[in-house]
């Protein structure tokens, strides 16, 4: 009686003995696994040695149950069940594959006929255990072949996104820089290179818009074109150069006595320019020429040919508009140039005002 318990406490010993080294080892594996995905190790020979023992050490821990129990359930579950979950279970090459499960069956081979008192079961066992390593590596190497494939084309697919971002990426910085030329382009296709104003491109642009909201909420408007006296006698006896210098001198002038964030100051064209005050009353617009006329006088640029004074005057002719649809920007130019000319037949050096309606 002693001698059997005895003998039920050595094999209840071994149990626990197995499956504390069980236990031990899953400590380990997961210990080194979390270790691997925080460091974020690339090592691939190091993780696949790795996988490889935990599948060695657990198909080693499956035949040491497998042959305790031979003397009491006779079973070979364990070990199968172990087989078939490492096939499914371990992603490793094929060849790899064969060579545990070889090994390990070849273990238990060895191994059965020393706890299996019976030949035919012993037997059995064998040829039922070596199918099912057949079987699994079989499995296990399909298995492979279509994990590897899933990866191959997701891998491509990685590459292929990441080709895509870099091109979109590439594609949005080229077309920033497109947009940035063709401000650019636009901006300068605006600008008067001379007088570094505003051209007369532009004018018509902004009057057109300006029209349009001033129609829409009956707002007035005033429009200014002056014209530098006797300009072609300056450029005659003065030369080309001068003449320029003397559009910019007046130019930057002008640019000081006008709310640049909603006024207009353009060239209109050789020594003419223009002035758009939107929301302006006639005698806000007025006030503007006057003060523009003043400011020219006032730079005393060396005319010595002027037939009116010895320095550099501008003549301006100006109107008012609260535009409606029955209006035209066509015509109501005409009005300003009219009165540019009224200002000129005065003598020069002065503001001419006409009403729209005085030119119909």
């Amino acid at each position: 009686m002693k001698s059997q318990n005895w003998i039920e406490w050595q094999v209840i010993s071994a149990y626990k003995a197995m499956y504390m080294v069980m236990l031990l080892a899953l400590m380990v594996y997961i210990l080194f696994a979390l270790i691997i995905q925080r460091t974020k190790v690339k090592n691939v020979p190091l993780i696949r040695l790795v996988i490889v023992s935990d599948a060695t050490l657990l198909l080693l821990w499956d035949v040491a149950m497998t042959l305790m129990e031979q003397n009491s359930y006779g079973q070979i579950i364990s070990y199968v069940s172990g087989v078939i979950f490492v096939a499914l279970a371990v992603f490793v090459e094929p060849i790899i594959m064969l060579f545990i499960l070889a090994v390990m069956q070849g273990t238990f081979m060895i191994a059965l006929p020393y706890f299996q008192p019976s030949n035919s079961i012993a037997s059995s066992h064998i040829l039922n255990t070596t199918i099912a390593v057949i079987g699994a590596w079989l499995i296990s190497r399909v298995f492979f072949k279509h994990q590897l494939r899933d990866f191959q084309h997701c891998l491509v697919i990685k590459e292929k996104n990441e080709l895509l971002s870099k091109n979109m990426l590439q594609l949005e910085q080229l077309n920033d820089r497109l947009h940035e030329a063709n401000s650019t382009l636009e901006e300068l296709s605006y600008r008067d290179e001379l007088s570094g104003l505003s051209n007369v491109r532009y004018f018509r642009k902004v009057l057109e818009t300006e029209w349009e909201r001033a129609i829409l909420h009956k707002l007035p408007m005033t429009l200014l074109m002056l014209d530098i006296d006797f300009f072609k006698r300056y450029n005659d006896n003065y030369g080309h150069l001068s003449g320029d210098a003397c559009i910019r001198m007046i130019a930057n002038a002008l640019t000081m006595c006008i709310d640049q964030s909603v006024d207009v100051f353009a060239r209109y064209g050789g020594e003419e320019f223009v002035i758009l005050l939107p929301n302006k009353t006639s005698e806000e617009g007025k006030r503007v020429a006057n003060i523009v006329r003043q400011r020219i006088d006032d730079l005393k640029i060396t005319h010595e040919h002027s037939l009116i004074s010895n320095h550099v005057t501008i003549s301006i002719g100006m109107s008012t508009i609260t535009p409606t649809k029955e209006n035209a920007v066509e015509q109501f130019i005409g009005v300003v140039d009219k009165a540019l000319y009224k200002a000129k037949a005065a003598g020069r050096n002065k503001v001419a005002f006409l009403t729209y309606n005085e030119n119909n």
